[in-house]
């Protein structure tokens, strides 16, 4: 690319590849920008096709708080596009203290860069942000002998950005950084800003999720978003549905201890509950694979449960899933959990009936759990009238009360599953 052409070329100024050169104009600001959800009207013509901006490229603040700094080291691994190419010809990064060059108040000046006026940036947060102590658990700066805390600096520059994008899981929705006893006070981005917000979780979060999120904001100025607030292209299917070894739990091949080659299920792994592209998209284009290709469970790092409802990683927490609802096993006892297990099911036979949830997703469900309590724990009486029920679960369930052997139990241990189900015992997922 012509440095004459593109007079922030990196290394030109204070920020990346922005600050002191000549910038971005005021954007379009005023009536044409929208509340910032990633849901409303395309990128503005001078944003889109260049105008004022250098090159055409869309201005980022990208600010680190409460983090281990994972998710701008992932970014800086992606090679399909290359950071270089980025850098030419898609973004402008005015501020990141782990990759810019100036540093104390020099460094903090870019928060007030002329070409953010207006509001067409992206404000991009990692890690979560500190609230306990008024938020002087977390300092960004000290600017004209006054430390500016995440918390302040967040609310101040989340409310002039057009775009606000967490980027992680603990910015997303707590992550590690608000994992119990949680002494900061750490919060999510969107339990700080009364605002929408993209969530682009991952603990750390796949390059390619941050630069085609980043890419379709500056392409159409909007992401589809799902109810938790993620781009549904990136999180619409769970990992377990697409997983390399999903033929493997169909046929009850599980692993018994790491490193065995089948299916990790019964080892820990949370692909059942968590929502990624991980098996199709692996890491770094494909060239290192991910964890369930080298023998390791799914730890679930982009559920919004990561990661306090999800561990131990490698221990097998519940062998029942109904649905939506995952049976903790270590709180109600086996035969409790199998009561409690037919009887959601029974529930979720009658909505099926009823037209008010999918088979197939049923289907899939009880099948999945129930072969892998016949391949587990559950062995002897239990495992033939089980083992029929498997093979026709919806025909069984739907068609009235239970028959045979599990009949006369499912009534005396009904009233022991609705007290654990007050207690607490069950844990509803959001997956």
């Amino acid at each position: 690319m012509d440095r004459e052409n593109c007079p922030s070329f990196p290394g030109s100024g204070n920020g990346v590849n922005g600050g002191s050169g000549s910038g971005r104009g005021s954007g379009s600001g005023g009536s044409d920008r929208d509340d910032g959800s990633g849901s409303g009207d395309a990128v503005p013509e001078k944003v889109r096709a260049g105008g004022d901006a250098p090159c055409g490229r869309l201005g980022i603040i990208w600010l680190g708080t409460n983090t281990c700094d994972g998710h701008i080291i992932s970014f800086l691994n992606s090679d399909s596009p290359s950071l270089r190419q980025l850098l030419e010809e898609d973004f402008d990064i005015y501020y990141n203290s782990m990759i810019m060059a100036a540093e104390g108040e020099r460094a903090a000046a870019s928060w007030e860069h002329p070409a953010l006026r207006g509001g067409e940036f992206i404000f991009v947060v990692e890690g979560t942000v500190s609230t306990a102590m008024g938020g002087q658990m977390s300092i960004m700066a000290e600017v004209k002998g006054r430390p500016v805390t995440a918390l302040e600096l967040v609310r101040r520059l989340g409310a002039e950005a057009r775009w606000v994008v967490a980027v992680g899981t603990c910015s997303s929705f707590g992550g590690p950084y608000a994992a119990h006893p949680n002494v900061t006070g750490s919060l999510s981005l969107s339990d700080v800003l009364e605002r929408p917000v993209i969530n682009v979780p991952g603990c750390p979060v796949n390059p390619g999720w941050i630069v085609e999120t980043l890419r379709q904001i500056k392409a159409a100025g909007r992401v589809e978003l799902d109810s938790m607030g993620r781009p549904r292209f990136l999180y619409g299917s769970t990992v377990h549905s697409h997983c390399e070894r999903l033929p493997l739990y169909r046929e009850s091949n599980f692993a018994t201890h790491p490193g065995q080659e089948g299916c990790t299920y019964l080892l820990g792994c949370k692909g059942p509950v968590t929502r990624a592209d991980c098996p199709q998209r692996m890491w770094i284009s494909r060239k290192s694979g991910w964890p369930v290709s080298v023998n390791s469970p799914c730890i679930g790092c982009t559920a919004p449960e990561f990661p306090d409802q999800v561990a131990p990683f490698f221990e097998h927490l519940s062998d029942l899933y109904a649905g939506p609802v995952r049976v903790n096993l270590k709180t109600a006892g086996l035969a409790a959990g199998v009561m409690a297990l037919l009887g959601i099911s029974a529930h979720l036979a009658g909505n099926v009936k009823s037209g008010r949830l999918l088979q197939g997703s049923l289907r899939s469900s009880l099948q999945g759990s129930l072969r892998g309590l016949l391949q587990g724990s559950l062995r002897g009486s239990l495992q033939r009238p089980l083992r029929g029920l498997l093979q026709h679960p919806l025909q069984g369930l739907a068609q009235g009360p239970l028959r045979g052997p599990l009949q006369e139990a499912a009534a005396r241990k009904w009233s022991r599953v609705k007290k654990l189900l007050k207690q607490g015992a069950f844990h509803i997922f959001r997956p």
